[in-house]
């Protein structure tokens, strides 16, 4: 619904605005357009990524879900489930940790055009021929350019054209039954 403090809410709103996105959520089954218009006004630009209505209260608990959900996305674009971050990390052999920086120079460096590169490259420098696996704990990847570690990294340096990958941890090791 529309603020009951319409006066004290504008000066809140003019104060966050300069310093953060505002996102309004509108409970309310049916709307009045000056309650709309004022929520609206509140919202960071553009409204229409910024406003969102839920039909009332009993939509809300209905599908309480994908409200958050809708709601997350909307606020936070690149907002993804953990699982399934995790399931895309273990299918690639690698995920992201860190967008941004980089560990300096890598224990081998070459150029590649992606991230999916860097990575064959990496399997390729530091195959374990007897194992069957890979000795490699981290790469950076940015601009064309791939650093392979043999370390995870403990220190990031600056770099806004890298991000860093690590492979997943292994899964667990299944106990046998007896």
């Amino acid at each position: 619904g529309r603020p009951s403090f319409k006066t004290q809410a504008e000066q809140a709103v003019e104060k966050l605005r300069d310093s953060a996105r505002l996102v309004m959520v509108h409970v309310q089954a049916f709307r009045k357009k000056l309650g709309e218009a004022t929520l609206k006004s509140f919202a960071s630009t553009p409204w229409q990524t910024n406003y969102i209505h839920i039909p009332g209260k009993e939509a809300l608990m209905s599908d309480y879900d994908r409200w958050v959900a809708t709601t997350l996305v909307e606020i936070c674009p690149r907002a993804m489930s953990p699982s399934r971050i995790e399931g895309a990390n273990k299918l690639r052999g690698y995920g992201l940790v860190r967008e941004g920086v980089y560990c300096g120079p890598g224990d081998k460096t070459t150029k590649k055009s992606d991230a999916d590169g860097c990575k064959r490259f990496a399997d390729a420098s530091f195959a374990d021929k007897k194992s069957g696996t890979t000795t490699w704990k981290a790469f950076a990847f940015g601009g064309g350019v791939c650093h392979v570690y043999k370390q995870p990294c403990k220190a990031y340096k600056l770099g806004s054209q890298f991000n860093v990958y690590e492979k997943p941890p292994p899964a667990p090791k299944k106990k046998k039954k007896l």
